[in-house]
C-alpha cells in the first residue's frame, strides 16, 4: 500500500514538472513571437531575417566551427561581414540600403 502511494506521489511530481515546463514553453513561444513582430515593426523583411537567423544559429557544428575560424581570421563575425557586404556605398559615405532607396527617390 505504501509503495503504491509513493509511486502515485512520484507520478504526480512528474506531472507537475511537465505542467510547469509546458507553461514555460508557452510563455517562451509568445515571447519569441513578440520578437519577430518587433523585427517586422522595425522595417526588416521577416522572411529574410528568419533565414538569416536559421543560418546563424541552427547550423551544423561543422559550419559553426568554420564560422568561428572565419571570425578569428578576419576579425569579424559572419553577420558583420554579411551586413558589410550589403551596405551600399554612396559617394564617400556609407548609407543603409533602406535609406539609399529613399534618397534615390
Amino acid at each position: 500500500m505504501k509503495l503504491e502511494r509513493d509511486k502515485a506521489k512520484l507520478l504526480k511530481s512528474y506531472f507537475e514538472r511537465i505542467r510547469s515546463m509546458e507553461e514555460e514553453r508557452r510563455k517562451a513561444s509568445s515571447d519569441i513571437s513578440e520578437e519577430w513582430k518587433a523585427i517586422k515593426d522595425s522595417g526588416f523583411d521577416v522572411k529574410a531575417a528568419r533565414e538569416a537567423y536559421r543560418r546563424l544559429y541552427k547550423l551544423d557544428q561543422d559550419v559553426r566551427d568554420a564560422a568561428d575560424v572565419y571570425e578569428e581570421v578576419l576579425g569579424k563575425t559572419p553577420l558583420e561581414a554579411a551586413i558589410e557586404s550589403i551596405t551600399i556605398k554612396s559617394g564617400d559615405s556609407e548609407v543603409e540600403p533602406e535609406r539609399a532607396d529613399m534618397e534615390a527617390a
